[in-house]
């Protein structure tokens, strides 16, 4: 089912990082270095949501309209599908003396009042799940003349009217050399989610990596995601290395001849009298994720050589001839390739052969740990071996970290105790979810995701009628009440009650863990 409060941003892994996706009336930058492509994280946004039936805004300050939908169509993305649900606004042409053919454009790009007077005018009328994107705020950083602090104020600005209004504002931010003070205040205070993009060795030669860096709905991976950008294609999550590795005949080649059949992906064998003496190399993409297989020689002079094979791998599959198993072989390769932290999964393969073994004979004999997947197929069945190397891209893919913050425990334990409070939690404004108690089937991060959205929305709320910062917000969500509450400039303290009886001594309590919270944040 399609949750159409919160809009794809076209990355499969992102959108898991980010629980699914961008809510409705939350902002989001994508940050990066010249070279870091981060403007395609926008456009792929864009391409996806014009796709899903969305209205998008697209800011261009850098080129002209023409160029830019030119430069969707590099990526094989044809805007002029969704013309009437796509804009550009033009705050290039009139920059180069340029007359404007488009419905929106900036009449002074130099003047951030005129990109004001554009942008408020779009905001007016958005409606929830439209998204304004901007392919450079950086463009205005270099072209206006009032400096970066206003151009940030006036972005703050926009971003409560889009919050009021349920819409979504998206930037691109290239970082080519600012004031850092000024940076930091982009990457931190300027929208509810950051996503930085980088590269890898000098001039990004080894490629590209992006990760979450703050969000106030989400917990935060603990590692980056590789990806690499392809025309026509866009943004494919990149996985460097999967080994292939198992006894002589166990059917390793056929394994990654499927997988590269699997996309039309570029195969490459040695073989010689039917038996592999070098490596099988396959280039496979499945669902958003692109990567290379590398088969071994399965033979026992080849064994000690393994190791070297295993170097840099970020997955392994280990497979096995559950009719003709030779187990002293596949144990011995097993403690060779195997390296921490680094995923594996055992192939049960030709389980159509007569006498084949099933997963769980497989695993008996190989002592394989109970946490470690073995998997019956037949490596001439695609939808197996896909099935299977989906199954090991779970694995790889940095989930954000669940351990809680042990310190906050016991501030969460004691509110638990306090009649009519049904659940707890603690989340960070840069989106961690430190602590939380949540019986009865709620989850943590539902519960922090809920607070974080409508505290987003007061906020903007109390601000736009001039009532300042909210310090403590209390909603009623059916027979509960949600009781919001600041705890210090990091942290939010989030309580859900039963709506009978008196709320005061819940407030009171809470008031309580608030100072609690302080002080063990003062004393860390």
């Amino acid at each position: 089912m399609i949750n159409r409060n919160v809009k794809k941003t076209g990355i499969p892994t992102l959108d898991d990082c980010l629980m699914g996706g961008i809510p409705i009336g939350k902002t989001v930058l994508f940050y990066g270095r010249p070279l870091a492509e981060s403007d395609v994280f926008v456009m792929q946004m864009v391409y996806t949501n014009l796709a899903d039936d969305e209205t998008c805004y697209y800011v261009t300050s850098g080129y002209s309209p023409d160029v830019a939908r030119a430069a969707f169509k590099e990526y094989g993305w044809d805007t002029s599908k969704y013309s009437k649900r796509f804009e550009v606004v033009d705050a290039y042409s009139p920059l180069v003396g340029a007359s404007s053919s488009e419905r929106f454009s900036v009449k002074d790009p130099e003047s951030i009042e005129s990109y004001d007077e554009a942008i408020s005018s779009i905001i007016d009328m958005l409606s929830p799940g439209d998204m304004l994107t901007f392919s450079s705020l950086s463009a205005l950083f270099d072209q206006c003349s009032c400096g970066g602090e206003a151009v940030l104020r006036h972005a703050r600005k926009w971003n409560k009217m889009a919050v009021l209004r349920g819409g979504i504002v998206v930037y691109n931010f290239v970082d080519r050399g600012y004031d850092p003070m000024l940076v930091e205040h982009v990457k931190n205070g300027l929208c509810n989610a950051t996503v930085q993009v980088g590269g890898l060795g000098e001039d990004m030669i080894y490629g590209h990596y992006f990760k979450p860096y703050s969000c106030d709905w989400a917990r935060l991976p603990e590692r980056p995601t590789l990806f690499k950008i392809t025309r026509p294609g866009g943004i494919t999550v990149h996985i460097p290395k999967i080994l292939v590795t198992g006894p002589q005949g166990s059917g390793k080649s056929t394994f990654v001849r499927t997988a590269a059949a699997l996309s039309a992906g570029k195969y490459v064998s040695v073989d010689r009298m039917g038996t592999t003496i070098a490596g099988d190399h396959a280039q496979v993409t499945i669902k958003g994720f692109s990567m290379d297989l590398f088969g071994t020689p399965g033979q026992k002079p080849f064994i000690p050589t393994l190791k070297a094979f295993a170097v840099d791998a970020m997955g392994i599959v280990v497979i096995v001839d559950s009719a003709d198993p030779d187990f002293d072989t596949a144990a011995e390769i097993l403690s060779t390739v195997r390296q921490e932290r680094v995923p594996y999964i055992v192939v049960a393969n030709k389980q159509d052969a007569a006498g084949a073994g099933d997963a769980d004979y497989i695993r008996g004999e190989l002592d394989v740990p109970g946490d470690v997947p073995v998997m019956g197929i037949c490596a001439s069945n695609g939808h197996e071996v896909q099935r299977t190397l989906e199954t090991l891209i779970g694995m790889m893919v940095e989930c954000p970290s669940s351990s809680p913050n042990e310190k906050f425990d016991v501030v969460i334990s004691d509110l638990k105790r306090v009649q009519g409070v049904r659940a707890a939690a603690i989340v960070s404004r840069g989106g961690i979810l430190k602590s939380a108690d949540v019986p009865g089937g709620v989850q943590g991060e539902k519960l922090a995701f809920a607070a974080s959205t409508i505290l987003n929305t007061a906020e903007a709320a109390a601000e736009n009628l001039g009532e300042g910062k909210l310090g403590r917000l209390v909603v009623d969500i059916d027979e509960r009440r949600l009781l919001v509450r600041g705890a210090d400039e990091r942290n939010l303290l989030v309580v859900l009650a039963d709506q009978g009886g008196n709320i005061g001594p819940v407030i009171a309590e809470a008031e309580e863990a608030v100072k609690r919270i302080k002080d063990l944040q003062k004393n860390s």
